[in-house]
């Protein structure tokens, strides 16, 4: 199930008008840790600890999450392996994008 909801994630249709600008790791770090996104089917919570939560409809999945150069990268319990994405903001949204062109955006909590 968690990989259907990733996969439903990575293809979920975002506004084109929006100009994005590429985070680096400083950048990524400080935007994130101890933050939280919401996404259009759930929510992600970041720890300073290198920890992370997703909860979505159909439960919630633990991981870790870490930069490597430029990059953020993510480790479920559900998943293979570790996954890394660029990491692009514009004034409200964080986008994830993969080295494929598949991206997931989200809003930080206020």
């Amino acid at each position: 199930m968690f990989k259907s909801v990733l996969a439903t994630l990575l293809i979920m249709p975002v506004a084109a008008s929006a100009e994005y600008r590429k985070l680096n790791a400083q950048e990524i770090q400080r935007v994130l840790g101890g933050q939280e996104l919401i996404y259009e089917d759930g929510t992600q919570r970041f720890d300073l600890s290198g920890q992370t939560k997703s909860m979505y409809d159909d439960g919630t999945y633990f991981g870790s999450w870490g930069l490597s150069g430029d990059r953020y990268c993510q480790k479920f319990r559900e998943a293979d392996g570790w996954q890394c994405y660029t990491v692009l903001k514009d004034a409200e949204r964080i986008r994830f994008k993969g080295d494929d062109g598949t991206y997931w955006t989200g809003e930080l909590v206020d």
